[in-house]
C-alpha cells in the first residue's frame, strides 16, 4: 500500500485504527520516528530554563503551559525524549562538559 511513513499513517487513519504503535517497526517510517532537534539557541547572560517537550507552548491564565493532542498519547505515542548532547559556550579542546 504505502511507499512513505505519511502514506501509512494515512491508510491507517482512514481505517480507524492508531499508528502511533507501528512507527517503530514500519520500514517506511524508520527515519521519521521520534523528536529529531537539532540547532542553536543565543541567549543573554541572564537566568532562565530550556524548554524540551510535548506539544506547543502557549501561556494559559499567565502560566507557561504545552499543549498536546491527549488522544494521541494514550494511543501509545512515544512521548519520550532522549538529549545526546547539549553544550552551554564555545567547545573548549580537552575540556568534557559535565552533561556528557
Amino acid at each position: 500500500c504505502c511507499n512513505t511513513c505519511q502514506q501509512l499513517k494515512e491508510a491507517y487513519q482512514e481505517m480507524g485504527i492508531p499508528y502511533f504503535h507501528i512507527l517503530d517497526t514500519a520500514m517506511q517510517c524508520r527515519n521519521s520516528v521520534g523528536c529529531q532537534v537539532h540547532g542553536d539557541v543565543l541567549v543573554s547572560k541572564v537566568g532562565g530554563n530550556v524548554h524540551v517537550a510535548l506539544g506547543k507552548s502557549t501561556v494559559r491564565d499567565g502560566k507557561h503551559v504545552h499543549e498536546f493532542n491527549l488522544k494521541d498519547v494514550s494511543d501509545g505515542f512515544n512521548t519520550s525524549h532522549i538529549i545526546h548532547r547539549l553544550e552551554f559556550g564555545q567547545r573548549v579542546p580537552g575540556v568534557e562538559s559535565p552533561l556528557e
